[in-house]
C-alpha cells in the first residue's frame, strides 16, 4: 500500500531505490509515483530546480528522474545537480524528440532518456537498467587469472 507524504511516496515492500522525481506536471508526477511506488521503488518529489536540489541534497537518491524543460528554470540538468553533491544515475524526460537534444541531454549527464508521451512501464524498465549499471559500475571488480 502506498502513501503519499510531504513530496514522498513510501511503501511497506522492499525497496528497489530511492528515487527523485523532478516535474512540473502533476499529472505526470503522480503517475510515475504512483508506478514506481507499486514497482517497490521509494519517490520522493521536487516541482522545480531549487526545490530538486534540495530534495536530493537530504534525501541522496539512488536516481533521478528529471524532465529536461521545467519551467522557469532552464539551467538545471544532471550535471549541475552531481556539481552541487548529488551523485546519482539520472533518466531525463522531455517533450523535445530530436536527436539533437537527445544528444545534448545525453552530453550533460543524462544516463538515459525518454521522450513524451511514454510508457510507465519503459520508464520503469529504463530505471532498472540504470540502477543495474550504476551499481555494477561501483561494485569491485573481480579479475580473472
Amino acid at each position: 500500500m502506498a502513501e503519499t507524504v510531504a513530496g514522498r511516496a513510501t511503501t511497506t515492500a522492499r525497496t528497489e531505490g530511492a528515487v527523485l522525481l523532478v516535474d512540473a506536471d502533476p499529472n505526470v508526477a503522480e503517475l510515475l509515483t504512483t508506478t514506481l511506488v507499486v514497482q517497490g521503488f521509494q519517490v520522493y518529489t521536487a516541482a522545480d530546480g531549487p526545490a530538486a536540489v534540495e530534495r536530493a541534497r537530504a534525501v541522496r537518491p539512488d536516481a533521478v528522474i528529471l524532465e529536461v524543460t521545467l519551467p522557469g528554470v532552464e539551467d538545471l540538468n544532471l550535471g549541475r545537480l552531481r556539481a552541487r553533491g548529488v551523485d546519482a544515475p539520472g533518466l531525463l524526460l522531455t517533450t523535445r524528440a530530436v536527436l539533437q537534444d537527445r544528444l545534448t541531454g545525453l552530453t550533460v549527464g543524462g544516463d538515459d532518456y525518454v521522450s513524451k508521451p511514454f510508457s510507465a512501464d519503459e520508464v520503469v524498465a529504463r530505471l532498472r537498467a540504470i540502477l543495474r549499471r550504476a551499481r555494477h559500475d561501483s561494485a569491485p571488480h573481480r579479475r580473472t587469472p
